[in-house]
């Protein structure tokens, strides 16, 4: 879609008249408005004599008042003040220019490198691919680090979940498989991170951002909860233009977790009760149809990597519910704890299409050497006493023996990027050496 054609589309938004409502109430983000008509979804504009440009977007009805939630920070408005409907929902210019580019959830350029073209404008929700258009997962998605690509085979079109407690390296980890990645187009929403660590990993993917296969899409942590929520579908939304001319996507959240906060937050604002497990209903009806997007269709794929926070100490059953829908799930430990580097646990993670993907002996190369790191693991607490005696248990004594071969085939800088080829050969000649001790 051209300029031109653009400018003629916004003809079917043009009124000869401006209608408004009027601001009634103001409560932290949540504003109300009477006399203002406007669907559920629509962007508005707060017009303040200050600041002109104001968005909030409508989140609900009571009685006669219009609920909103703002979508930039609300200083010097007014009760009264002119609440104009936009005739739109959220949306999108979508073209080829976004590669290589750093944008904000509106799809504004934040990197200094001139303004994108307004070409096709698609709304941010859009439904997931019909289940008969979908296409089997049947293609290895390698990620270069060994411990995934041995153990927890990916597939195009997957979707994980990485869980961990803070600061045990899930960004580390996606970001360095979004490095490795070089057929596909990487699309990674930095969703309610910190200022410093976005400027950061904007710098680690220098490189692929020159290369124009990279679309960086930020919501600090600073803006308001529906810009986040908008930020996640937006992203989305550009990894699903991708995927429709043919591509193999990359599609990488950090986090998830901070995106379901966001429409937890919006969700209360409506006044919407939680359910006894803490959170809103509507949530895990937005999450599911969030995750449904991604995957394969009839035309290309998104590989979807979520970053999910997990505390031991405090189960959520938004981590169950996660799992249930995800097509496996990483497990981030401490590292001390770990037999691999990065700390991935091998034992209690999945990845539901490693079987189906992986040839029959890499398969059962990987499935001895993890009966071994669990009968190691099961008796860790009496092998660290002393009070195990050799020759008690054949497996174990093989697990004690071959476990330093183990570790140094796992332990790898998130830096360096192992060959597929190359790991399921260090992986058979393991598998070999344990049949070897029989």
């Amino acid at each position: 879609m051209t300029n031109l054609d653009y400018e003629k589309n916004q003809l079917h938004y043009w009124q000869p008249y401006r209608t408004c409502g009027l601001l009634s109430k103001v409560s932290g983000n949540l504003l109300e408005a009477q006399g203002l008509s406007a669907c559920l979804g629509e962007l508005c504009q707060i017009h303040s004599q200050k600041y002109p440009n104001l968005l909030a977007e409508v989140i609900g009805f009571h009685n006669q008042t219009t609920l909103l939630m703002s979508l930039s920070p609300m200083h010097h408005i007014a009760l009264g003040t002119e609440v104009i409907p936009l005739r739109r929902p959220p949306s999108l210019h979508l073209s080829d220019s976004l590669l290589g580019r750093v944008i904000d959830a509106f799809g504004h350029p934040v990197d200094n490198k001139g303004n994108l073209p307004k070409t096709r404008i698609q709304p941010l929700i859009s439904s997931p691919p019909s289940p008969l258009s979908r296409k089997p997962v049947q293609e290895i998605f390698p990620t270069g680090i060994k411990a995934i690509d041995a153990f927890l085979t990916l597939g195009k079109g997957q979707r994980i979940g990485v869980f961990s407690e803070p600061g045990s390296g899930k960004s580390s980890l996606l970001s360095a498989i979004a490095t490795g990645s070089q057929s596909t187009i990487n699309v990674i929403a930095l969703i309610g991170e910190r200022g410093r660590e976005v400027r950061e990993y904007i710098e680690q993917h220098s490189v692929g951002l020159q290369q124009q296969r990279t679309i960086i899409l930020i919501s600090p942590a600073h803006e308001t909860a529906p810009t986040k929520v908008i930020a996640g579908r937006a992203a989305m939304t550009i990894a699903e233009y991708f995927r429709d001319q043919g591509h193999d996507v990359l599609f990488i959240m950090d986090s998830l977790s901070r995106w379901i906060a966001a429409l937890q937050e919006v969700a209360l604002a409506t006044g919407e009760t939680l359910t006894a497990h803490h959170y809103a209903a509507s949530v895990f009806y937005h999450v599911s149809e969030f995750i449904e997007r991604a995957g394969n269709n009839d035309r290309g794929s998104i590989t979807a990597l979520y970053a999910i926070l997990h505390y031991l100490d405090h189960p959520d059953i938004f981590t169950d519910y996660l799992k249930s829908l995800l097509d496996g799930h990483f497990f981030l430990t401490n590292q001390g704890k770990a037999f691999s580097s990065p700390p991935i646990d091998i034992l209690s993670s999945l990845s539901r299409s490693a079987k189906k993907l992986a040839l029959p002996h890499h398969y059962a190369a990987a499935e001895k050497l993890r009966a071994l790191l669990k009968a190691y693991h099961e008796a860790l607490d009496i092998i660290q006493l002393g009070a195990y005696v050799p020759g008690q248990d054949k497996n174990l004594d093989e697990a004690i023996k071959i476990l330093p071969s183990i570790k140094n085939f796992l332990s790898q800088p998130l830096s360096s990027y192992c060959q597929l080829e190359n790991t399921l050969k260090e992986l058979e000649h393991l598998g070999n050496i344990e049949s070897e001790t029989h």
